[in-house]
């Protein structure tokens, strides 16, 4: 393999290390609003007791 050819592979490595990067981030974002929702909905069902 040439020096481009190695770049290029390890270019699309790095794309792909970085699509799986912002999937997790997106979950993470979604598991911390269903976070504050649920802590949101327990203070209120505790105030109202």
């Amino acid at each position: 393999m040439t020096e481009a050819q190695i770049i290029r592979a390890r270019i699309i490595e790095l794309r792909r290390m970085l699509a799986t990067l912002q999937d997790q981030q997106q979950t993470l974002e979604r598991d911390r609003a269903i976070i504050a929702l649920q802590r949101d909905s327990l203070r209120r069902s505790s105030a109202a007791n």
